[in-house]
């Protein structure tokens, strides 16, 4: 584990980034087909660590998009239930 990209070890892993909402943590890419193990139908999981929050998506690129966009957490910030989009796992 490194101190700058501490899940780089994880079986799966792509990428990460510091999470800018207020819960903290990092937002890491997965790749199902390299190993990670995730009950999603679709092969690239972006998922929150430590909260294991995840949303799976189709490419790569859709996986970027969500962890630079921050797309995957904003609803945090405004204290509105996670599960009220119907969108997260």
């Amino acid at each position: 584990m490194r101190k700058r990209k501490p899940h780089s070890a994880n079986l799966g892993y792509v990428s990460e980034r510091k999470c800018r909402a207020e819960c903290g943590g990092y937002i890491v890419v997965y790749d199902r087909d390299k190993g990670f193990e995730c009950d999603a139908d679709e092969r690239w999981i972006v998922m929150h660590e430590p909260s294991s929050i995840h949303v799976a998506v189709r490419s790569r690129k859709e996986a970027y998009d969500v962890m630079y966009d921050g797309v995957l957490f904003p609803v945090q910030t405004f204290g509105v239930p996670m599960d009220a989009f119907g969108i997260w796992s």
